[in-house]
């Protein structure tokens, strides 16, 4: 496989949801310009119309003022509003495959509980496949493959 075709594969076919997003995103820019720049290379988008998709996306997990947090830096955010916008971030350009590394670590219960929810609604509504650390058992709720 060719480094473009690589680059196509990973941002438009499979995805990842990080264990520490604050690691994952990139503290230089903000959580909308990341989700906007993966939907303009993957997907082919107006900036415009990157963006709009991109505030869908924080809508559809359930980011509270999600206009607001288009234009928040990673580090401005809360653990689990950090967690939804990973999870948007990886599900923005429709994969067919989702990777989670343990998606609820260092959450509380309740966060925990919300995450796995929004996961399986999203697999339902989207139709992706997804694959889980086996570490804990909750993930084993929305995981279609266990290893």
């Amino acid at each position: 496989m060719s480094a473009s075709q690589l680059r196509r594969y990973r941002g438009g076919r499979c995805a990842m949801i990080f264990q520490e997003p604050l690691l994952a995103f990139d503290p230089v820019y903000t959580v909308g310009q990341q989700i906007i720049e993966g939907l303009r290379r993957h997907e082919g988008l107006s900036r415009q119309a990157a963006r709009d998709r991109a505030l869908e996306a924080l809508s559809q997990v359930r980011i509270p003022s999600p206009e607001r947090r288009l234009d928040a830096y990673p580090h401005e955010m809360s653990g689990g509003m950090r967690q939804r916008a990973m999870i948007a971030l990886a599900l923005s350009c429709n994969p067919k495959l989702l990777l989670a590394d343990e998606p609820t670590t260092a959450l509380d219960a309740t966060v925990q509980i919300q995450i796995l929810i929004l996961l399986r609604e999203q697999q339902k509504q989207r139709g992706c496949r997804r694959v889980c650390d086996p570490r804990y058992r909750a993930p084993r709720e929305i995981a279609d493959r266990w290893r």
